[in-house]
């Protein structure tokens, strides 16, 4: 069954229910961090649609709360086919504890491995089996706010159509090239190829953060939130750097790791450039 487009304020929309067939797949999409069978991405909420647009992506399906305070959330998607269905249809769809009255479907971007070099000095982040969503989509978000080139995910690591994790990066996963699921040893093998410096974080790492010099050509490697690098990331890199803190504290989550280091570099190339 197909939902009717609304072409214009004054038509009713015919009550859909939630286990319309369309509507059980963009469920199961975003509860499982999939694409839909015609290779779409399900995003929820007026921010992140008008990212979507933003950043250059067709948004191909909205379906927004019946009623006047929706069809206001409808201009976020400009033209795309509308479709209105019930709060408690949302409710049942979404994946947040509390729907925004808007989801679309966008056509996600892709990118291959050259594309996160980007045209100066390279600064890729590399996750190596991140598991928490959040961490990783915070990661993507710091990646592009301060001037990554990219980011690439071994094996492993959280899948980057998990609703959290887009969520968490707030548009940034629509913009910073990103390559995932790519095995170690193939990244190994291309990081080699294309004279990155493999520059670890850990806090164990035998030298300061701020001792890099941080304009070279980089790839950053970010390990699992719990066991951080494991052997074979660790043995990866040209040299493990920590970050100097209070001894009250163990260790920082791997965001806040990540935000640091990150910003260092970012400080570095911009005095640089100056």
């Amino acid at each position: 069954m197909r939902f009717r487009p609304l072409h214009n304020e004054g038509m009713q929309p015919r009550p859909v229910g939630k286990h319309n067939p369309r509507l059980a797949e963009i469920r199961k999409a975003l509860r499982s961090g999939a694409l839909t069978s015609d290779g779409c991405l399900p995003i929820e909420g007026r921010r992140m649609v008008e990212e979507a647009r933003r950043s250059g992506l067709r948004v191909r399906e909205l379906y927004r709360a019946a009623g006047p305070g929706g069809d206001a959330l409808a201009d976020a998607a400009g033209a795309a086919p509308t479709f209105a269905v019930t709060e408690s249809v949302l409710r049942s769809i979404s994946a947040t504890d509390e729907p925004q009255g808007l989801l679309a479907l966008v056509e996600p971007p892709a990118f291959d491995l050259d594309d996160t070099l980007g045209a100066g000095e390279a600064l890729v982040i590399v996750l190596c089996g991140l598991q928490d969503p959040g961490n990783a989509g915070t990661i993507v978000r710091l990646g592009e706010a301060f001037g990554a080139t990219g980011c690439i995910a071994t094996a492993g690591t959280v899948g980057r159509f998990n609703a959290k994790l887009v969520r968490a990066s707030a548009g940034s996963l629509f913009r910073l090239p990103h390559v995932w699921d790519l095995e170690l040893s193939r990244l190994v093998e291309w990081i080699r190829s294309v004279g990155l410096r493999a520059v670890g974080a850990a806090a164990d790492g035998t030298r300061d953060v701020e001792s890099e010099a941080w304009t070279a050509p980089t790839a950053v490697l970010i390990g699992n939130e719990g066991a951080g690098l494991d052997p074979a990331g660790r043995a990866a890199c040209d040299t493990i750097v920590r970050i100097p803190h209070s001894g009250r504290v163990e260790s920082l989550n791997a965001s806040a790791a990540s935000a640091i280091v990150l910003y260092e570099a970012y400080l570095r190339r911009r005095r640089q450039r100056a």
